[in-house]
């Protein structure tokens, strides 16, 4: 882990090194050359931590968004997490916290009024769900049976999700 860190600080941090990722004042020079509304920007720039153009990639998935009326899963990814040990709810909802203070591309969004932005807010609210399947079952039924609860529950849920549109300009990416 060390050898990474030293290698990171090295390759990213280093000054001599031309593609400094630290250095916010180039970044944000260069986009003023690049954007329509400088007003719209600068506005940007006053509530969030930083903007960038949007890459391909992101572009594909804000057309995607704008082009379709229902909900298209190409760009989606859905994890499920089966945990075989207690959870404490307050104390897993806090982790989940730190994790978006701590990565701001867990706080990105998107803007697309006259350019196609990426944008990483200061903050942004967590939107926690947490559903805990066990309070719900019978403990009287066989392991066959809550296991196939389980996986009809999870089924509905998963679906219910995927059927739910992402705001890409709202973020909230977990």
């Amino acid at each position: 882990q060390k050898l990474y860190d030293n290698f990171l600080s090295e390759a990213f941090i280093s000054n001599d090194n031309p593609l400094r990722l630290q250095d916010e004042e180039y970044l944000i020079n260069n986009i003023f050359d690049l954007v329509q509304d400088k007003k719209f920007l600068e506005n940007l720039l006053l509530d969030s931590e930083s903007v960038y153009l949007a890459n391909n990639l992101q572009n594909g998935f804000i057309y995607q968004s704008i082009k379709s009326s229902k909900v298209d899963d190409a760009y989606i990814v859905q994890l499920m997490m089966n945990y075989h040990s207690p959870i404490i709810k307050e104390l897993f909802k806090q982790s989940w916290e730190c994790a978006l203070e701590k990565f701001s591309s867990l706080r990105l969004r998107f803007s697309w009024n006259n350019d196609l932005l990426q944008i990483i807010d200061k903050h942004q609210d967590l939107d926690w769900r947490f559903i805990d399947l066990s309070i719900l079952i019978d403990n009287q039924l066989s392991e066959e049976k809550k296991n196939e609860f389980y996986d009809n529950k999870l089924n509905e849920i998963q679906i219910k999700d995927r059927n739910e549109k992402f705001d890409l300009e709202k973020g909230q990416l977990i």
